[in-house]
């Protein structure tokens, strides 16, 4: 079975989750991957990023795997995942609750992009 990760970016200023994404890529990879799309996308978590940038902290941004498991539950574990920091009161950037889109070539729906 293929592996999939769920990672958390984590804010060098606060020492606390902010995002929360999946992957099948190695973290290194998926972390560049984020950072070479600050300017590419508008988001909320870009908007984050880019404040990180702009207070030259951004190098100092960490990607910590949270979970590894089959590809086939990566979707519901993300959901999982981010409804658990969510509840927890973390203060995220996902504009979705997760599944479905991302890292893994799927394409936002319309209602995910009226959110953006």
């Amino acid at each position: 079975m293929e592996k999939g990760y769920i990672y958390g970016l984590i804010c060098p200023l606060t020492n606390e989750y902010r995002y929360i994404g999946k992957t099948v890529q190695t973290l290194n990879k998926r972390l560049y991957k984020h950072l070479y799309e600050i300017d590419k996308h508008t988001s909320y978590k870009n908007s984050w990023l880019k404040k990180l940038r702009i207070l030259n902290v951004l190098s100092n941004i960490k990607i910590q795997l949270v979970e590894e498991c089959d590809i086939e539950c990566l979707d519901d574990r993300e959901i999982f995942w981010i409804k658990y920091f969510k509840e927890n009161n973390y203060q995220l950037t996902n504009m979705t609750d997760g599944g479905g889109c991302g890292s893994l070539g799927c394409k936002h729906s319309n209602e995910a992009k009226k959110k953006i």
